[in-house]
């Protein structure tokens, strides 16, 4: 039967590995787009890269979510980070079914190349609904019911993750050749 303390560190553990490949994935994503290398943004030339904006993002709730794992102290820097990545997908989502522009995109990609109809660079719909929830449920995990609501949340977002996934895996990429940017391999 094993220890009550391995198995509450191994609680802490998953996420942490987590937490250090969202970062790492962001890291590398973001070094592919300034270096000019769109490879290191997707994992296959024939597929979408991950836009910077959903890289930066990712960066931000692997740190915010390190920081809630590793240091009660540090409580304020996942609703910091949670309430940007909040910002930032809402305001995309503006973008998207508004018909506004706030220009989020071009602070990291000027002038995007295309793939198929669709730029690149660009977060995709789906991509920042699903940093809505996960963004959230960061922010919720920080309160004082984090189950709550950060486990639906998270439970909805690798869902979604997971169909996207399952669309790669049988080649057929969702939303791939049409006018809405889907979602990357990577990001999913």
């Amino acid at each position: 039967m094993p220890e009550e303390g391995s198995e509450s560190r191994s609680f802490r553990i998953i996420p942490l590995i987590c937490a250090l490949l969202a970062i790492a994935l962001g890291l590398l994503t973001l070094i592919g787009w300034i270096s000019g290398v769109p490879l290191l943004a997707s994992v296959r030339a024939s597929y979408i890269p991950m836009a910077p904006s959903t890289a930066f993002c990712f960066t931000l709730i692997g740190v915010g979510l390190i920081a809630h794992l590793l240091k009660a102290a540090l409580r304020w820097i996942p609703r910091v980070v949670a309430s940007v990545v909040l910002a930032v997908v809402c305001a995309k989502l503006v973008e998207i079914f508004g018909d506004l522009n706030f220009g989020i995109d071009p602070w990291f990609v000027r002038n995007p190349g295309l793939f198929g109809a669709v730029p690149t660079g660009r977060m995709a719909p789906m991509t920042a609904i699903n940093f809505l929830f996960i963004g959230t449920g960061l922010l919720a995990l920080t309160g004082r019911q984090p189950a709550k609501f950060a486990g639906p949340l998270g439970a909805l977002a690798a869902v979604i993750g997971a169909v996207v996934l399952v669309g790669y895996w049988y080649g057929t990429p969702l939303l791939y050749g049409g006018h809405t940017i889907p979602v990357a391999l990577s990001t999913a």
